[in-house]
């Protein structure tokens, strides 16, 4: 198994496929197989890099406080690692975050950009209602598998796509369970999250950037991505109709044509 080993984290990553490369950073809580449906597709065309940010699956670190700027030098010593000089960039939610890092503090390395279901964090962004923070605490909570799971979902998918779904999305949650985070995990991911502000520095990604964003995005609003596509000048915009948070599960395969024809 592969690592990348920096000053105070040993970064597990994977490659799939060959060709030019294309390295994706998961959200908040989830480890590299959360992109299970795009792992396969993407590296039919791409090298697709996946990792596990600080704090869940198989990566480990001897620092408890971090940030998503932190997180971001982890995604270059993964490219070090793999030998890439330079790759396109898709980050989701918290990958997001990461992802505005890596371009802001390594724009050399990076090609073309995507940024899913995220935020450029700062006074000006968006928060959720307190009923879906209030969730997420209880998504958090490692003791209830099932309370979790009911927590997790339903800031994840909208309540129409929960009823039809419900089996499935069980049973892809209790997969991803096999090597869960710890609540002190989540904890310091979520105070990454919660220090994240590139606000005021939109303004320098030059890279060709592609946003995406489900309208009925409940965890991080969605004019979040309005910010990100004003700020952002060589951005374009995509909203999904009547989805949540979880934009790379619920329309995995209009999120991945997009995608495709973007870099293409």
């Amino acid at each position: 198994m592969p690592f990348a080993q920096t000053d105070d984290a040993k970064i597990y990553y994977e490659t799939h496929g060959s060709g030019t490369p294309l390295t994706l950073v998961m959200g908040l809580g989830g480890t590299s197989q959360w992109w299970f449906p795009q792992t396969p597709v993407f590296a039919q065309h791409y090298n697709v890099v996946v990792l596990d940010n600080r704090g869940v699956g198989r990566t480990e670190t001897t620092h408890p406080d971090f940030t998503t700027r932190d997180m971001a030098a982890d995604v270059i010593a993964v490219l070090d690692a793999a030998g890439i000089e330079k790759t396109h960039l898709c980050g989701i939610s918290m990958g997001g975050m990461i992802a505005q890092y890596v371009v802001l503090d390594h724009g050399d390395r990076i090609d073309r950009l995507i940024l899913s279901c995220t935020l450029p964090g700062g006074m000006e962004s968006v928060q959720p209602a307190p009923e879906v923070a209030e969730a997420l605490t209880l998504a958090e909570d490692d003791g209830d598998l099932l309370q979790a799971f009911q927590a997790t979902a339903s800031i994840l998918f909208p309540p129409e796509y929960l009823a039809e779904h419900m089996t499935e999305l069980m049973m892809m949650f209790a997969e991803q369970q096999i090597l869960p985070p710890s609540k002190d995990a989540l904890a310091a991911q979520l105070g990454a999250v919660m220090k994240h502000d590139t606000f005021d520095r939109l303004g320098e990604i030059a890279n060709r950037t592609l946003i995406l964003h489900g309208d009925a995005d409940v965890l991080v609003p969605p004019q979040n991505s309005e910010l990100l596509a004003q700020g952002i000048q060589h951005s374009t915009l995509k909203v999904f109709p009547g989805n949540g948070h979880a934009l790379n599960i619920q329309s995995k395969d209009e999120f991945n044509r997009t995608i495709l024809d973007f870099l293409a």
